[in-house]
């Protein structure tokens, strides 16, 4: 059986397909790159290849535009008709509560599947989404926590649970454990920043009121020193990342809102850093 980079089991797919399937899954951790265009490569080399076509509908469904869900609905209509395993019905049970506008019962399905499917970052980051546009800073951190201990260092993907998991931690108040918890991701993966970390990071200040909350799902290729002159654009409004260059009418705005639109704020960031 083929497998991720986690070891999880991939229904349909083949050897060429889990490579792009594989580098959809970085673009969607760091939130750079073009992660669609990469599963759509992938579904048609493979098409029926199940996590490709799940992991499509969670950039789309995650999206809040009502073009993005509908389409998000037909993806995960045509899923239903394949043979999927365990892990991947999870996946399409979680998305049928989130597709229906269910944010707490899909977000709750998604932490039961992660008691099962610990090492599944898709499902863990798309919970962790959930729970930011919950507002829920508690989940923010539990969902991750509860999951670490699964992981090691030498597992992929170990340093963008560590920088959720900062992030949960800035969210709850913990700014002490945040801090230290940012600076390990920072330290593993020190050219292609986990924006949660540098999140976390930055805004470690809050608690003397020296900063304002914000976070960016957008990955920044930089080192750790860059991060002083970094201002987040804010996730839910989407506002642009006007610093990091020229604000003006055709600047993209970079937000979950936009996960169709990877590559023009990914090609925007990088451009102006």
């Amino acid at each position: 059986m083929i497998t991720d980079n986690q070891n999880k089991a991939l229904s349909g797919a083949t050897v060429e397909a889990v490579k792009l399937y594989n580098e959809a899954v970085k673009a969607f951790n760091i939130y750079r790159g073009d992660p669609v265009g990469l599963l759509n490569r992938a579904i048609e080399l493979a098409p029926d290849f199940a996590m490709a076509h799940i992991l499509k509908a969670h950039l789309f469904g995650l999206a809040t535009e009502p073009g993005a869900t509908n389409e998000a609905k037909a993806i995960v209509a045509r899923v239903k008709s394949q043979r999927l395993s365990e892990r991947e019905a999870s996946h399409v049970a979680a998305l049928d509560l989130l597709l229906e506008g269910q944010w707490t019962a899909a977000a709750v399905a998604l932490d039961r599947h992660s008691v099962d499917h610990p090492h599944d970052i898709v499902a863990l980051q798309s919970g962790h989404l959930m729970d930011f546009y919950r507002a829920n800073a508690r989940d923010l951190r539990d969902r991750i926590a509860r999951a670490l201990p699964n992981w090691s260092a030498d597992m992929p993907g170990y340093s963008i649970l560590l920088g959720m998991y900062s992030f949960g931690l800035e969210e709850t108040g913990d700014y002490g454990r945040a801090e230290d918890a940012g600076r390990r991701p920072l330290d593993l993966q020190p050219l292609v920043i986990s924006t949660p970390a540098i999140s976390a990071r930055r805004n470690r200040p809050l608690s003397s009121g020296q900063l304002t909350a914000s976070f960016c799902p957008i990955g920044v290729q930089a080192s750790p020193s860059s991060v002083t002159k970094y201002e987040p654009a804010t996730l839910i409004q989407g506002r642009p990342a006007a610093d990091l260059g020229e604000e003006s009418s055709t600047s993209p705005t970079c937000g979950v809102a936009n996960l169709i639109s990877f590559k023009a704020c990914s090609d925007f960031v990088r451009g102006a850093v």
